[in-house]
């Protein structure tokens, strides 16, 4: 897939992927895609899906996309990644956050595009523990609740989706 709204804030891996990250935007499709395209901004993801499930795609895949800040591994001691966040994961972003959920388009769409990025990374689909939120990376614990605060987004129906 090529990109279609490159974002100039992005950096070489330092780290291999480990994980999927899921984000909210806080905002709009069209001011997402306007701030990730802003050099001061110093914000991307690799694809954020807007309410109508189209995707924009922002930063290659193999490149890091600045979205996770300061991180810290997830609990789950199959991770090895330490505070790489942004290095060792791939960020999907859905447009919007509280108090309006995602649209069921944006989540068929996340499901898909997650089951998707872990097929090219050869992990088998009951992976799941590998789909976080940034909620799970964010340092200290508790500077972001995304996509599950306010039970925004149920990250556990959408891993059980991706394996299905």
């Amino acid at each position: 897939m090529s990109l279609t709204h490159p974002s100039p804030n992005h950096s070489a891996r330092s780290h291999r992927v480990e994980a999927l990250c899921v984000h909210w935007t806080g905002g709009s499709y069209a001011s997402a895609l306007d701030w990730t395209r802003r050099k001061e901004s110093q914000v991307s993801y690799h694809a954020i899906i807007a309410p109508d499930g189209e995707v924009a795609l922002c930063v290659p895949w193999d490149r890091a996309s600045w979205s996770v800040g300061a991180s810290r591994q997830p609990d789950d001691l199959r991770f090895t990644f330490g505070s790489k966040g942004n290095g060792a994961t791939e960020n999907i972003a859905l447009a919007g956050g509280p108090p309006t959920k995602p649209t069921p388009a944006q989540v068929q769409v996340l499901v898909r595009l997650l089951r998707a990025r872990m097929i090219a990374h050869q992990w088998p689909l009951t992976e799941t523990w590998r789909i976080v939120g940034h909620v799970d990376l964010a340092m200290p614990r508790g500077r972001k609740t995304d996509p599950t605060g306010g039970a925004w987004l149920d990250l556990g129906a959408v891993r059980q989706a991706v394996s299905a």
